[in-house]
């Protein structure tokens, strides 16, 4: 039929968020922001430090910048063992 599922096609559209929907848009915001800000994001080198079934980790260096990712899909605590002295301009974002 033409028209589909007349007049079901004409819902209003949504434009407020709900709560989940303003964290995963902040966390999407705050990750785009940090990746702009940080030149080994964008360029650097890539080297695996750990890839499992549950965690991921990445490190990225561009000359003396270096950044370490960590992806953890499982709903345990993942601690990491840092060795790196961290420089003043460190930034954490946990999600």
């Amino acid at each position: 039929s033409i028209g589909g599922n007349d007049p079901d096609n004409r819902k209003m559209m949504k434009f407020d968020l709900n709560v989940h929907e303003q964290r995963l848009k902040k966390q999407i915001t705050d990750l785009v922001n940090t990746r702009r800000n940080s030149m080994a994001l964008q360029y650097g080198t890539t080297t695996i430090l750990r890839a499992d079934k549950e965690v991921l980790i990445i490190r990225r260096q561009y000359f003396d910048e270096i950044a370490t990712v960590i992806f953890n899909k499982s709903a345990q605590e993942f601690t990491f063992e840092n060795t790196t002295v961290l420089p003043n301009n460190f930034n954490l974002i946990l999600h």
